[in-house]
């Protein structure tokens, strides 16, 4: 509530400052006063009241995509599960952390969701002022933070089943700017982190935290080529990304022709993603595309409430113990990402490097995926064996552990452990992944 509080006061020092600077902006003021105080939107609200049986408010954080998408999917899909009930309306007021200085993460993505669930925002703000200065009473805010943290768990599909669509209409504004992209034929998202977005919203100090998930552009370069080489180009996603692409035929969109609504088209119409530890790979899935995560970090909390497509992969980055003097296995990295999950100083104090993949590595992977989703993947002995001890490892990890540490420490319950193939292009030359103590393994 003091979310909303805030809001109703911001609000009004926003009306002051006008009233003050435009006699013109004070008449329209008046008249909007007027139109209330004759029962406009009490109208308004009356007809809601009478074709709904009952409302509901839910607060939900705007302020990342890979924090807001997964909580917004979780609604969407609750939605579809009957988890919320038809006949009530379900109205979604977007949040921000105190901390955080930027505004919704992209305005074009309100427009997407406003398909599925009812968005307050600059159109219908005052309306629901309104309602909730007037009629408090009569709004359920008993589920106001059901939505507040991602919930454990995955949601699944299949590739080329979206859990949402761009409609008719954007899909019409979206290829007009598609075209000046030149592109024929198919294509591939790809993102890596950097830290100015978080700079920008968070300040210095939390994009220094969490460091640890950036990794370079130009790291992608012979994947580039190899796609080059297939006849699928490279679209480079993101926002306020500063590092040069030197690639040769990338498409650098980022720099060149962002824009928010062109954020999901591309997304929806990709082959599929390949994308750093960052919040953009979270989007492919829900317009049923694949994705492949390379220096992956995150493997016991961030995948809350995101899309399982058995498709997926991923690589992660290798994790140094300066202490033991050699990488940790799979065992160690499971339990070292619990304790420190994406912060850098936590790291640090445990005295764990973190080694980007190569060039050659993401190469490989990128390849493999590449090669599954055309179905002439053959999958040797080697790799259905060392492929069964993988989940073995995971398993057994997940068994005898009652909670992610990042996640109880918010007072959030369960685990959604990472379920992604891991490429196996990169697992065969780091087998010492799989070098985990039998007693370890045990049910």
């Amino acid at each position: 509530m003091k979310k909303i509080k805030d809001i109703f006061l911001k609000k009004q020092d926003i009306c002051h400052e006008v009233e003050r600077q435009n006699p013109y902006e004070e008449k329209l003021h008046q008249y909007k006063r007027r139109l209330i105080s004759d029962g406009f939107y009490e109208k308004k609200w009356q007809s809601i009241k009478s074709e709904y049986t009952k409302i509901n408010l839910y607060g939900i954080g705007m302020e990342a995509v890979g924090e807001s998408m997964p909580r917004l999917m979780r609604m969407v899909y609750d939605l579809y599960e009957n988890k919320l009930r038809s006949l009530e309306l379900h109205v979604v007021l977007p949040l921000f952390p105190d901390t955080y200085k930027g505004g919704v993460f992209n305005d074009r993505a309100l427009e997407l969701i406003r398909q599925y669930v009812y968005i307050i925002d600059d159109s219908n703000i005052d309306f629901w002022i309104y309602v909730l200065r007037n009629h408090k009473g009569e709004v359920n805010l008993n589920s106001f933070n059901r939505y507040k943290f991602r919930e454990a768990g995955y949601i699944v599909t299949k590739i080329g089943t979206p859990i949402i669509e761009l409609s008719s209409d954007l899909i019409v504004e979206a290829e007009k700017k598609f075209a000046a992209l030149h592109i024929e034929g198919e294509f591939v998202c790809i993102h890596a982190r950097e830290e100015k977005e978080k700079q920008a919203n968070y300040g210095e100090d939390y994009a220094r935290e969490t460091s640890i998930s950036n990794c370079d552009i130009n790291s992608f370069q012979q994947a580039c080529f190899y796609l080059q080489q297939e006849g699928i180009k490279s679209v480079r996603m993101g926002k306020f990304e500063s590092n040069e692409c030197t690639i040769p035929g990338v498409i650098d969109y980022a720099n060149q022709y962002y824009d928010e609504l062109m954020d999901f088209y591309l997304i929806q119409k990709c082959k599929f993603m390949v994308a750093s530890n960052s919040g953009l790979w979270v989007l492919p899935g829900y317009f049923g595309r694949p994705c492949i995560i390379v220096n992956a970090v995150g493997m016991t909390t961030g995948w809350e409430s995101c899309v399982f497509m058995e498709q997926n992969m991923y690589m992660p980055k290798k994790f140094w113990s300066e202490e033991e003097g050699r990488c940790l296995n799979l065992y160690e990295v499971l339990d070292i990402v619990n304790e420190c999950h994406v912060y850098y100083s936590n790291f640090k104090e445990k005295k764990v490097l973190l080694i980007d993949n190569t060039e050659e590595e993401i190469y490989e992977a990128v390849k493999e995926m590449n090669l599954r989703l055309d179905g002439v993947w053959k999958e040797s002995p080697e790799e259905t064996e060392c492929m069964r001890k993988y989940r073995i490892i995971i398993e057994s990890w997940y068994k005898s552990h009652e909670y992610a540490k990042e996640r109880k420490k918010y007072g959030m319950k369960g685990y959604t452990i990472n379920e992604s193939k891991i490429s196996w292009s990169y697992l065969k030359n780091n087998l010492y992944l799989l070098d985990v103590a039998d007693v370890l393994l045990r049910d």
